[in-house]
């Protein structure tokens, strides 16, 4: 599974096991790569988020996601907190936003994940909704929630 690879990865990378972006105050950035099914479509996303560190395990900013379905890609506001300072330490995380691709579609995205050095393994859901009436996919109502794997780099 995707989410048990990206572990191993994590686990076995020496080279990105500095210190955590979110614990140095100043500006914080990531990329991240997440694959999940909407609909039961498989679906992979490639997203980046760039804002503050408060430098206690707090990062608060905002981001652009790029989907294979393009009318899945979110611009988000992203808050984050990282607990502890050990090497290996959970985190939790929300992003939010729309898609400016469906007219009034919004994005709300829980994470929960295990941070290793400037790595990251999470796993997400992801519900879209309509900000105003009944969400439709090319004339249908849709309820439309996705659950994610990924892994992200902080630079």
């Amino acid at each position: 599974s995707l989410c048990l690879s990206a572990i191993a990865v994590l686990l076995s990378s020496t080279a990105f096991a500095q210190q955590h972006r979110v614990f140095e105050r100043g500006y914080a950035g990531n990329v991240s790569f997440s694959a999940g099914a909407i609909l039961s479509i498989p679906n992979a996303q490639i997203s980046t988020s760039h804002g503050y560190a408060f430098g206690n395990g707090l990062y608060m900013g905002a981001g652009l996601g790029i989907d294979l379905n393009p009318q899945f890609s979110p611009i988000f506001a992203d808050v984050r907190y990282t607990f502890g300072k050990e090497r290996v330490r959970p985190y939790v995380g929300l992003r939010s936003g729309f898609c400016p691709l469906v007219p009034l579609m919004y994005v709300f995205t829980p994470s929960v994940g295990i941070d290793f050095g400037r790595m990251t393994a999470f796993c997400s859901f992801t519900h879209y909704g309509a900000m105003a009436g009944e969400l439709k996919i090319n004339g249908y109502e849709a309820i439309l929630r996705s659950f994610n794997m990924g892994i992200s780099f902080w630079f």
